[in-house]
């Protein structure tokens, strides 16, 4: 191919990219030959010759962000390959079975985290998050992901589309896991999916979703029982069992209940009322009185762990909020810039292979504790005291942005998060790229 075909396109410090890259490729498993041939990803060599080439360019395209003119560009500035932009865009479609697999072997070879201390548990936060395509309004990607609490690090994956709901059904569990989850994950298929395995749940639950009956069988009426937390900050745990159907069988547990504040059930009320009208109905009076409370309900014993712990644990939900936040603000991961289905699995299967990779780079720097005051993430999990601004300066999930920007993440984490767009160039405005 001529030279004539790159004299359009420049891209400026591309050794700094090359840099990025390989820092990338020092922690990739091996097998990558192996998998791209077996999985069609090297049908023919004519152009891309290896696996490794393959994937340096599909890092250049997802990870540092670059429209498919100026990856071809880089590819020839740096002599590894040259071809045009089409074949890359064929080539990075036929990559998408590569990239699922080498995402999953990083996480297969990931070290087991530590149990937190204190508990015969390991404390899984489980969420996910949406992507949408360019000038769509709607969900067309889902991201989900659990994040091992102890140390804060990325456990498991998964891409799917706009069909795949949330559920605790998409990770695998061991013995004596505790999953934690939102409200979508309040459900009697997750909860018997965890049980079943060994291990045990706390999730929020909004009371229409999660019908109860007590232990004797008898349905339990939330409400009436709400009705006795008169005070702010009031708390009380009530023995339950889920209501049986014919695929799931009913689940013994607790329910953990905190009168919120004021100005907390208000906001609550008024978010419930605008829902409510979108979806063009009256809210039910028992969502309306619900939304004075905080629900919780878990199948840990009450002699592993009391109500004040569980209370504090599910602050650290939030943990997994800031994850994704910091993964849209400093990696942009939401910023799809692909309409066909297989280019966008190739960004964004690109896009977390450089948040796993990184996060292990960082993750020795993110332990280090630069006093000698406790560390939250490793102590006798003291959630019950823990600060407010604990799940913004506690997060390892730092090692998402790109390397050369690690180095400055102490400075990062004690200021708001601003948003920034990757940069793009003029001959990629109206490009499905």
């Amino acid at each position: 191919m001529k030279n004539a075909e790159f004299q359009n396109y420049s891209v400026t410090d591309g050794s700094g990219l090359e840099t990025e890259i390989d820092a990338l490729f020092q922690l990739m498993p091996d097998g990558r030959e192996e998998a791209a041939l077996r999985l069609g990803a090297l049908h023919r060599k004519r152009q891309i010759r290896d696996a490794d080439t393959l994937l340096r360019l599909a890092l250049a395209y997802s990870w540092l962000d670059l429209s498919l003119r100026n990856v071809v560009a880089w590819a020839a500035q740096q002599n590894l390959v040259r071809l045009a932009d089409v074949s890359l865009l064929e080539r990075l479609q036929k990559a998408v079975p590569l990239l699922a697999w080498l995402l999953m072997r990083l996480l297969q070879t990931k070290l087991k985290p530590p149990a937190v201390p204190k508990l015969p548990y390991r404390v899984r936060l489980i969420d996910a998050t949406v992507i949408s395509e360019p000038g769509s309004k709607g969900t067309d990607w889902r991201v989900h992901m659990q994040m091992d609490l102890s140390d804060q690090s990325i456990g498991a994956l998964q891409v799917t589309d706009s069909e795949g709901g949330e559920c605790f059904t998409r990770f695998s569990v061991q013995q004596n896991d505790l999953l934690v989850g939102d409200r979508a994950y309040a459900t009697r298929a997750s909860i018997c999916h965890v049980v079943d395995a060994g291990g045990h749940v706390l999730v929020r639950f909004a009371w229409q979703n999660l019908p109860f009956l007590t232990r004797s069988g008898v349905p339990f009426d939330l409400i009436a029982h709400l009705s006795t937390l008169s005070a702010e900050g009031q708390s009380a745990e009530w023995e339950v069992r889920t209501a049986p159907t014919q695929d799931y069988p009913s689940v013994p547990g607790r329910i953990i209940a905190v009168r919120k504040s004021a100005q907390q059930a208000e906001a609550a009320r008024r978010t419930a009322l605008k829902n409510a009208r979108k979806k063009g109905h009256t809210p039910d009076a028992r969502t309306l009185h619900t939304c004075d409370y905080l629900l919780l309900f878990t199948t840990a014993p009450a002699e592993d762990i009391d109500t004040a712990a569980l209370l504090g644990l599910y602050r650290y939900r939030w943990q997994i909020e800031c994850g994704f936040k910091r993964m849209k603000s400093l990696l942009c991961l939401d910023e799809l810039r692909a309409k066909e289905d297989a280019l966008c699995q190739a960004y964004l299967y690109g896009k977390l292979i450089g948040a796993i990779l990184t996060d292990r780079v960082s993750g020795p720097w993110s332990a280090f504790s630069p006093s000698d005051e406790c560390d939250y993430a490793t102590s006798d999990l003291a959630v019950a005291s823990a600060p407010d601004d604990l799940v913004d300066t506690q997060s390892s999930i730092v090692g998402i942005a790109p390397l050369s920007r690690v180095a400055e993440w102490s400075k990062v984490q004690s200021i708001p998060i601003r948003r920034h767009s990757a940069p793009k160039s003029p001959e990629t405005v109206g490009r499905n790229t």
